[in-house]
Parts: C-alpha cells; structure tokens; sequence
C-alpha cells in the first residue's frame, strides 16, 4: 500500500525529529551503521547489460567491502566477496572479462565464475584443504527489473517486495533492452554519508539550491509518496514555459518530441525513487540515472554514477542526453556544495537540530528508521568514546523486554 504525502499536518508514521549533531561524525557509529543498515539492504550494483557476457565481471567497493558479480558459462548471475580464501588477496578491479576463471593475482588460486574453487598451485602442500569448503562467499543476489541487486547478509523482504506497486511505473520504458550511455563513475565528497543521503531524500532545497532545476522543472507535491518499506518517490514535470538559458530551454523544446515510446503523460515526467541503502534512482524519459551514496569514512563518501539507456542514433535524442548530462552535471555540483555546508554546520558546537518540513518527509522516515535499528543514534550526545557498541545494545535489550 502506498502512503502519499500528506499536504496539510504531519505524517504521524514518523516523528519529523532529525538525528543531532554528532552522529554526522562519529567513527564509532559508522562501524554500527555499515552492519545494520548497509550489509543488511539491498545494494545495486549494475544493469545486466554491464555484465552480458560470459566471464563478465563488475566489481563494487565501499567502506571495508568488495563485492563482485560475475556472468557464468550457463548465463547465470552470481555474486561474491572479491577476496581470495588463501589469504584475502583482492581477486578483480574495476569492470571487464575474465574468460573462463578467476584467478588470484597473489598465489594463483583459480575460482569458477560461480565462486567455485576449483584449482590450488602445489596442491600436495596444502593436506587438509579441501577445495568443495573454500570457494568464494556467496552474496544473496536479486534481478529487479533488468537491475542487478546484493544484499551481503540478513534477511527481510525481496527487492521486488520493497517496490510494490511502483514496479508496474517502470514497464513502459523497456530497461530490459536499455544498455550503457558512459563508463560507471565515481566522485568523492568531503562529508558524512548521512548528510547526502538526507539531501537526495528532499526537494524543499530545490528553488534555492538548484535554481536551473527549478527553471526547468515543477514539483508534482500530491505525488511525493514514502513507502515504511525503504522506498520513496517524487515526480517533476518540465515545464512549457521555456527557461531563459539556451541549454535548458533547447531540453525543454526537445524532451517531448524524442520519446514516442512512452505514453503522453510520460514525455515530460521526471520520475525519481530513493531506496535504502543510499540509491537514487532517476527515471527521465531520455535515460535512467542511478546514483549511489557509499561511506568511505565518517567524514567521506563515495558518490557513484552511472547512467542508461535504449540504443538510438536519433541526433535529438543524442542531443537531449547530453543537455541532461550538462544540467545534471550543475545539480549535482551544487548537491556537493550543499553538503559541505551542512557538514561545516554539524561539526560547530553550537549547532541544534531546526524542525523538518512536512516536504521533508523522506528525513523523517528515513532518521527513524535508523533510531530503530540503531537505537543510541537517537541519543543526544555522543557517548564517551568506546562505549557507543555496549550502549546501544543495552538499549536494543530495552527495546525488547
């Protein structure tokens, strides 16, 4: 069941209190929030156009993790930590083609494509291994829509599941059939991975922080809908009224004439979906953008791109891309500004949380859901050092009695 933003008084799902000041910071915190929020969701790792091909292979590193999905000779996707059984060595790097085996870049152990051991340099000098027990740990992994899901432990629901009924907004634009516009890419930006996460989850920033966006797009707000299940979306519609920069308005003379696959009521729609952990997922009606929030440390995060489409050699459709890449391009430098802002803010000793807007609902849900499955991340100070993991679990005690 979809809950929709409420227009007038609070959601009462949700508290509208923000977390405070400290946990945008805390080292100690970030350790509990990668295994309870992170290990424990739903992480996208690429579109099955990025791995094709027999011995495809894509691999994802954030924080302490390295994960890698593999194509194998019977067309099956699998997905694996990218660390060698002998001693940890780091299997593959980046995106490409392995052929038949992965091979360890340190001692040569040689694993199946599906993470099966399958060959040991010097055998006899290893009497008690046995190669059925030491292949490579297996990820769950979940195709979604053409889109590639791991989740590394946990349980809960599919990826399916979290979606619902928005799934049925995604037929019509053929992802199955849709296949790499650039190169996956990554950026780095000087701030606690909460504090872009929090910014992607709202659009009251939006007239001030991304004047262009505003110039070319309006807020469909009766649309703006928060699932308790991890997932929130929010529309916009480019407007008729041309903007009076070039670039945005050519986009806005061109994004109706380029897409007669779509439905009417789909050509000029921006349709864009947050799902937990940290994945923006941003359906125009030219190409599919992801965008993914991973910690590097409590006070970096990694920011990773990557964009799709349906093959075309229409020149306006060319065109229209590459003005959406150039205006996205801005949104996103002004995103990054915002967020050093905010963590220069959070880092003063004066500062106290302000109230969340009702269009910040996302926050909302999204800080609550945190507070439940890390209960001392609602605390109002951070604890003294070394005792944050024994608090919180004596408030998870609490929780349960």
């Amino acid at each position: 069941m979809l809950d929709t933003f409420p227009t007038t008084g609070a959601d009462s799902r949700f508290t509208q209190k923000p977390l405070f000041p400290w946990v945008y910071s805390s080292k100690e915190l970030l350790d509990l929030e990668h295994e309870e929020y992170y290990r424990k969701n739903w992480i996208l790792v690429c579109h099955i156009s990025d791995v094709k091909e027999p011995g495809d292979f894509i691999v994802l590193d954030f924080y302490r993790e390295s994960l890698v999905v593999t194509r194998a000779k019977n067309g099956s996707l699998y997905a694996m930590k990218n660390h060698c059984r002998h001693r940890a060595a780091r299997l593959l790097d980046g995106q490409g083609n392995c052929k038949t085996r992965i091979q360890c870049p340190y001692h040569g152990w040689s694993y199946d494509l599906n993470g099966d051991l399958k060959a040991i340099p010097k055998e006899p000098i290893f009497p008690e291994a046995k190669k059925e027990c030491l292949g490579l740990h297996k990820l769950q992994l979940e195709e979604f829509n053409s889109w590639v899901f791991v989740k590394i432990e946990g349980e809960g629901p599919s990826v399916a599941e979290m979606w619902g009924d928005y799934a049925e907004n995604l037929a019509p634009y053929r992802m199955e059939e849709m296949v790499p516009l650039a190169p996956i890419k990554t950026k780095i930006w000087d701030a606690n991975w909460k504090i872009a996460w929090d910014n992607y989850l709202e659009s009251y920033h939006v007239p001030v922080g991304h004047p262009g966006f505003n110039r070319i797009c309006e807020e469909n707000l009766d649309e703006l809908e928060v699932l308790d299940r991890g997932v929130s979306r929010g529309t916009f519609t480019v407007r008729t009224k041309l903007s009076k920069e070039a670039d945005e308005a050519r986009y806005q003379e061109l994004i109706g004439e380029c897409n007669q696959h779509l439905p009417e009521e789909l050509r000029r729609l921006w349709d864009q979906y947050g799902m937990a952990p940290g994945l923006g997922f941003d359906i125009y009606p030219e190409l599919v953008d992801i965008f993914q929030i991973f910690p590097l440390n409590e006070n970096q995060t990694m920011i990773r791109y990557g964009v799709y489409g349906l093959p075309s050699d229409d020149p306006k459709l060319n065109e229209l891309r590459q003005l959406n890449f150039k205006i996205m391009d801005q949104v996103d430098n002004e995103d990054k500004e915002i967020t050093l802002r905010v963590q220069e803010g959070m880092n003063s000793k004066d500062y106290t949380p302000g109230p969340l807007a009702l269009e910040e609902v996302g926050i909302a849900q999204f800080h609550d859901h945190l507070r439940d499955i890390i209960p001392a991340i609602g605390l109002e100070q951070a604890p003294e050092p070394g005792s944050l993991r024994r608090i919180n679990e004596e408030m998870k005690s609490q929780d349960r009695e």
